[in-house]
């Protein structure tokens, strides 16, 4: 049988009870709130470089889940950093997390200008924080250096058109006839599928909405290339272990984590490889 204690009779039970074991209650709350040995920060603790510090690491953690942020992104991520960080105040709080919002706003590279203008002379109830207050702090937004490098790599490897290609008539004669159990495709479908085989560039992007026939596009490609080059030459790569499931299912191919496939070719298990076969050279060397 569970018993129940009203609010009321809880708030006297719990004084009493502790009275009787010797204890004063508002002393044992006094000293349970202030067990903690560190003094709770205030806006007068903050340094330069830790407020640097704390900004870098939160633009670093945007950059590495999106491409664009602005202002709440930015608050958001200072409050996650310095989640288990005591302050003295509401007050103090508020300044801190500002303090790195805006440090780290000042590390990244904006995407679009303030609107308005304000004089040099401009009144406090027009400007604030060298802004027209009437900008929407959400409205500007920001990325950093190493995306918009990233970006460009992608931009250049798609102007490139040295690569491998069909020629354009044969790329019409794979596409017309029948695959081995290849769905017909559509005008536009067979549209882009000419384009990838034919382009030469060594990055094409197929885009499209949810069920609009990407994949049985993708599989046209595919057994286009393979009839052109050799069997087993096209590698599935996904973002997701969903999405490689989708591929094997779909494509019948063979297809692989991007993560885990960067790993094997380029990363710490090609590395491993290599150290393995150079010890393999070396022990059969007389």
């Amino acid at each position: 049988m569970q018993k129940f204690i009203n609010e009321s009779s809880l708030l006297t039970h719990v004084p009493s009870e502790a009275q009787r074991l010797g204890f004063e209650p508002t002393e044992t709350i006094r000293n349970t709130i202030n067990r903690s040995h560190e003094r709770p920060v205030t806006a007068a603790d903050l340094t330069e470089p830790w407020v640097t510090a704390a900004a870098t690491a939160a633009r670093q953690a945007m950059a590495h889940s999106r491409a664009t942020w602005n202002r709440w992104n930015l608050l958001a991520e200072a409050e996650r950093i310095c989640a288990e960080i005591r302050c003295s105040s509401a007050a103090d709080r508020r300044h801190m997390i500002d303090a790195v919002a805006a440090a780290a706003a000042s590390q990244c590279i904006a995407l679009n200008a303030y609107r308005y203008k304000v004089p040099l002379n401009a009144s406090v109830d027009v400007a604030f924080a060298d802004h027209a207050l009437f900008e929407f702090h959400g409205g500007r937004l920001y990325t950093e250096a190493g995306i918009l490098a990233n970006e460009q790599l992608v931009l250049d490897t798609r102007n490139d058109d040295g690569g491998p290609a069909i020629a354009p008539h044969l790329a019409n004669i794979f596409l017309t006839q029948d695959g081995k159990g290849r769905t017909a495709l559509a005008p536009d479908q067979s549209s882009a599928a000419h384009e990838v085989l034919s382009s030469g560039r060594f990055l094409d992007a197929v885009v499209g909405p949810a069920d609009s026939g990407k994949t049985t596009t993708m599989a046209a490609i595919r057994d286009c290339w393979e009839q052109t080059y050799d069997e087993g030459c096209v590698v599935g790569l996904a973002p997701a272990a969903a999405s490689t499931d989708v591929l094997d299912r779909k494509l019948g191919l063979a297809a692989e984590n991007v993560a885990k496939w960067l790993y094997e070719t380029v990363g710490q298990g090609a590395a491993h490889r290599a150290e393995q076969f150079r010890d393999l050279e070396s022990a059969d060397s007389p």
